[in-house]
């Protein structure tokens, strides 16, 4: 279960951005407050999480591939470096944590970008969520209470398959490519 921090909490507030870094948005009058579907389609991931994420796919991805084809230079010929097979052990092992890195960096910085969206979700719910209920309860309008419903399991499941594209699978992707090198490195 992930905490929530109320509307007056002081992390609420520096966490949700203010309209004016949003954007105007026609559909609420001009007022420059996003809406609801806004907030919760935005990009999730801030440009620093997607610079850690690039590089842990990257690393990921030739580590992989270097334990899956055999593909490790023997040699340097420009630097005149030969690898012998403990070297290639230990080419392994650093490629592994250098993996390790940016899976690590790109989880942390994913963790917060995540929470930082769900504060900014959490504000325009109890800010605009609870009013609309209210108006359509008072006018017993059971349509506009279904498709507020529809509306919400729509856009969950649309959040839902961003956070396994854009999260989970490079993630794992990563903790694989971490397990293959460092058991080619250090075979038990």
């Amino acid at each position: 279960m992930l905490f929530v921090p109320h509307a007056n909490c002081a992390f609420f507030k520096a966490a949700v951005p203010k309209a004016s870094s949003m954007g105007r948005n026609m559909s609420n009058g001009g007022t420059g407050e996003a809406s609801f579907r806004e907030i919760i389609l935005r990009d999730p991931l801030s440009d620093v999480t997607r610079k850690e994420r690039s590089y842990s796919l990257g690393i990921s991805l030739a580590g992989i591939v270097m334990v899956r084809t055999d593909l490790v230079p023997s040699r340097i010929t420009t630097l005149g470096i030969t690898f012998q097979e403990t070297d290639r052990k230990t080419l392994f092992f650093l490629v592994g944590l250098v993996a390790a890195y940016f899976l690590v960096a790109f989880v942390l910085y994913g963790i917060a970008d995540i929470l930082r969206q769900r504060a900014a979700v959490e504000a325009h719910r109890v800010t605009t969520f609870r009013a609309q209920e209210l108006r359509a309860q008072q006018r017993d309008d059971m349509w506009e209470l279904e498709s507020i419903g529809v509306s919400r399991a729509y856009d969950r499941l649309v959040v839902l398959v961003r956070l396994v594209f854009e999260y989970l699978l490079p993630v794992a992707l990563g903790a694989y490519a971490v397990a293959v090198l460092l058991n080619r490195a250090l075979p038990l």
